[in-house]
């Protein structure tokens, strides 16, 4: 006779030997505790990640509009939406570097990129904390495109790509070196796909002249710099957890407007 795992009442039936053995007065209590998640709204369970998306998508729609081109608005109008370009640090406009994160450069890149990242933000949101993961998508995103002015200095660039690649590289780092809860077993599967996900989009982005891959490899490594800190961070208490957490994205960026200064300087030494 199958007992019911949680309360030990015996049930008639096959036992399958694990959490799926429970009896009726269970399941049911299971069924209210669930209930309230299961209203809860999209947005409440992930609101960082919606509140990004809602950003990219209302920027492409103003932008797209303001050039009377929605399919693909042109490099002009996306230098003036915030993306980055030749010569911005010279100018002046360190801001352009958090901007650009927020724009696209056409309906297929936003759509891909807003696919993609709704995929990856439900899940770290959920992993890092909330003000975690919009450190990791800002700083991400930044250095993608910090080593996009280092490496390809001419070019117009903008997108979410380098913070998606970014979300990926902490998510490989965590789900392989932190200490978490979960059983290796759940999360063997979600480290393969996120690993499979990034070196796709690698190779897409090697392939396809038109897309800018350096900010993909910027936001990846720094993605995983940022992993490992996350990854450490879950060996201490809840307190100290924190202030490790803090520190390290202190640091992570200062290092950032180090670099950036640095391109800086290297332009006004080579001009």
């Amino acid at each position: 006779m199958a007992q019911c795992s949680r309360c030990g009442t015996e049930m008639t039936g096959f036992s399958f030997g694990d959490q799926r053995d429970i009896c009726e007065d269970c399941a049911r209590k299971q069924r209210e505790l669930e209930a309230p998640r299961r209203q809860t709204a999209i947005w409440q369970q992930a609101p960082v990640t919606t509140g990004i998306i809602a950003i990219c998508v209302l920027v492409y729609v103003a932008m797209s509009a303001s050039s009377g081109n929605f399919v693909n608005p042109g490099p002009e109008i996306i230098f003036r939406w915030g993306g980055t370009g030749p010569e911005i640090l010279l100018q002046g406009q360190w801001w352009r570097l958090v901007t650009a994160v927020f724009v696209h450069i056409g309906i297929v890149h936003i759509a891909s990129n807003m696919y993609v990242f709704w995929g990856l933000g439900m899940i770290a949101e959920r992993l890092l904390g909330r003000w975690n993961f919009l450190a990791t998508y800002l700083l991400t995103g930044i250095a993608g495109n910090v080593l996009s002015l280092l490496l390809k200095p001419n070019i117009v660039g903008a997108g979410a790509s380098g913070a998606i690649f970014g979300l990926a590289g902490v998510l490989i780092a965590v789900l392989q070196f932190g200490r978490l809860t979960v059983p290796n077993e759940r999360l063997k599967p979600l480290k393969q796909q996120v690993v499979r996900l990034a070196f796709i989009n690698l190779v897409i982005g090697a392939i396809v002249p038109a897309i800018n891959n350096v900010a993909h490899l910027g936001g990846l490594i720094y993605g995983l710099l940022l992993g490992l800190l996350f990854a450490w961070s879950t060996r201490f208490d809840r307190e100290a957890r924190l202030k490790f957490q803090a520190i390290g994205l202190a640091a992570a960026t200062v290092l950032l407007a180090a670099a950036s200064y640095g391109i800086q300087r290297l332009y006004i030494a080579s001009s």
